[in-house]
């Protein structure tokens, strides 16, 4: 084949892989307030610009041919929105990435290993996207803490040597300031936790949090969603009555409040019943220790809510129990 249509081929996925890059760089400074993210999204884009110029030079240009390119003519595509905006075009920067990689072989097979290297970049960007914007509950076994009233930084509610929780819950307070603030501080110190506001879907989303409890009298859950769209949103269940009023709501998760001070409390027998009428995530919560953390694992729980007052040896408990199941994970 003509190599100028190779320089053709490579041209339009060159301006392809900038546009994408930068439509992912103002939407996630401006609409996602992330700008450490958008200054990593800049520093690759201005990195694969240089990588194609000093590759093919400035005059790459001269291929360029709009007026019979058969594909400038487009559909107007239907509404949407700017998480939706944003992965599509990951999606476009990745695709346009890889046709360079794959056709520049052709005419200088040396920089594939460079090219390759670029994308794997906006696959680990898009990887942190998803992680910060469409956040999912931890994986199996997770402990997530409950800050005293007022409180936002983790490093203030447990000991020094203790692991920092995956998960963290604000509890409401009467003063509405107050909650904010710490919100938003949780949010800030710690933003590859998940952060959960108690009940306060307008705190929520002031502070940035990604996560909602709510309970069966409050807020439903498809109001929610639509206050927090992509947010992890709860329901707490202390009694069985309120486990099937959650259900009818579809939650993302059920959080079982009831007696697991032991391994014979009724909290046991209340997440196993609960776990064969719902196939939704189960959380225990709040008094559990270390004596019955296991029996509610066993019990079908996948995480544990807890104070700063869970014994340190309970949460070393919990990390080698995940350590266990990723290590079996692996060999099998």
């Amino acid at each position: 084949m003509n190599p100028h249509r190779m320089f053709r081929i490579i041209d339009a996925n060159f301006n392809r892989t900038r546009e994408a890059l930068r439509v992912i760089e103002d939407g996630v400074r401006f609409c996602g307030d992330t700008e450490k993210m958008a200054s990593d999204i800049r520093k690759i884009r201005h990195d694969f610009t240089k990588t194609v110029i000093d590759s093919f030079g400035e005059s790459i240009i001269q291929w360029r041919d709009v007026e019979t390119d058969p594909g400038k003519d487009f559909s107007l595509p239907a509404q949407t929105t700017v998480d939706t905006i944003i992965r599509r075009n990951f999606s476009r920067a990745g695709e346009s990435m890889r046709v360079i990689e794959e056709y520049s072989k052709t005419i200088f097979p040396e920089y594939t290993s460079t090219w390759a290297k670029l994308r794997f970049r906006v696959y680990q960007m898009e990887k942190e996207f998803c992680a910060l914007f469409f956040p999912v509950l931890p994986p199996k076994p997770f402990l997530c803490l409950l800050l005293p009233q007022g409180k936002g930084k983790v490093s203030s509610c447990i000991s020094r040597d203790a692991h920092i929780p995956e998960a963290i819950l604000v509890p409401q307070c009467r003063n509405t300031a107050t909650f904010l603030r710490a919100s938003r501080v949780a949010v800030r110190t710690h933003p590859h936790t998940i952060i959960f506001v108690e009940e306060q879907a307008d705190i929520a989303l002031l502070s940035g949090a990604k996560g909602l409890l709510l309970s069966t009298t409050s807020l439903p859950v498809a109001e929610a969603k639509k206050i927090l769209p992509g947010s992890i949103i709860g329901i707490r269940c202390p009694t069985w009555k309120n486990f099937l009023s959650a259900l009818q709501q579809h939650p993302d998760f059920l959080l079982i409040e009831d007696d697991f001070s032991d391994s014979h409390a009724s909290g046991i027998e209340f997440l196993t019943n609960a776990q064969k009428n719902s196939t939704l995530p189960l959380v225990a919560g709040i008094n559990a220790t270390l004596v019955a953390a296991e029996e509610i694992f066993k019990a079908g729980a996948i995480g544990i809510i807890t104070t700063s007052s869970f014994p340190r040896q309970s949460m070393r408990y919990i990390q080698k129990k995940k350590k266990n199941i990723y290590s079996n994970n692996e060999a099998s």
